[in-house]
């Protein structure tokens, strides 16, 4: 598929294929390869894919397929992007990337995951966000965030339906337990639970922004609720 020539010029590669049997790049070394974004439509070949010839590589974009077709030297990236995954696909992975600074995964929602926690030292933006078509509506995946133990944390984006029926106590739960310093929060898809101001109240230090309107039909709990009370 590359000769040995472009191979070794390589700086980004993205590469889209029906088969990852289809990517022949064996015993190609890449000197100057820095970002790999690849997405497979099937995973046939029984034999994964080897990089590890990229002593420069430092950011992979993976969907499902891909991540189970190919070997990355995994401690070497500092930002990794996974899509189109189920939530007990990423502790295996993550539990090699030593190094990472950044990591955002959408999601395939499968019910509620039981999950090892993961801890990564490096990491300061996390961003979990659920997939969404027309024909899937994701739902709540309560738990899956807790499962994170970041403690230089400090950006982080996450889709309600990870917060459970208590946004504002999981939250706090997962701040708590990495023992992070929050600068950003950003609260992405429809929001049923709570209100822009609800989350402003529970953290009046961090800089909080939403993607959608507050549009209700979630039941508010106690815990929750007493931060709403304070306005009333």
């Amino acid at each position: 598929m590359f000769s040995s020539a472009q191979c070794t010029r390589l700086e980004y590669l993205k590469v889209s294929l029906r088969e990852s049997s289809l990517l022949v790049i064996e015993e190609c070394p890449m000197p100057f390869l820095r970002h790999l974004d690849l997405e497979f439509e099937w995973e046939s070949s029984p034999e994964p894919v080897v990089f590890l010839d990229v002593p420069l590589l430092r950011s992979a974009v993976l969907n499902e397929n891909a991540l189970y077709a190919v070997v990355l030297p995994w401690a070497q990236l500092t930002e990794l992007t996974l899509h189109n995954v189920f939530p007990e696909e990423t502790p295996a992975v993550l539990q090699l990337t030593s190094n990472l600074v950044y990591f955002k995964s959408a999601l395939i929602n499968n019910g509620f995951p039981d999950c090892p926690d993961v801890t990564l030292l490096c990491l300061e933006s996390l961003a979990l966000t659920l997939r969404r078509t027309i024909d899937y509506h994701p739902s709540e995946i309560s738990g899956y965030l807790e499962t994170f133990v970041v403690p230089t944390l400090r950006h982080l984006q996450v889709d309600e339906h990870f917060l459970g029926r208590e946004p504002i106590h999981s939250l706090m739960m997962f701040v708590s337990k990495s023992g992070c310093t929050l600068e950003r929060i950003y609260v992405s898809g429809k929001r049923r639970r709570l209100s822009h101001d609800v989350y402003r109240r529970a953290f009046p230090s961090v800089e909080l922004s939403f993607d959608e309107f507050y549009v209700g039909e979630g039941l508010q709990n106690d815990s929750d609720a007493e931060y709403d009370s304070d306005s009333e």
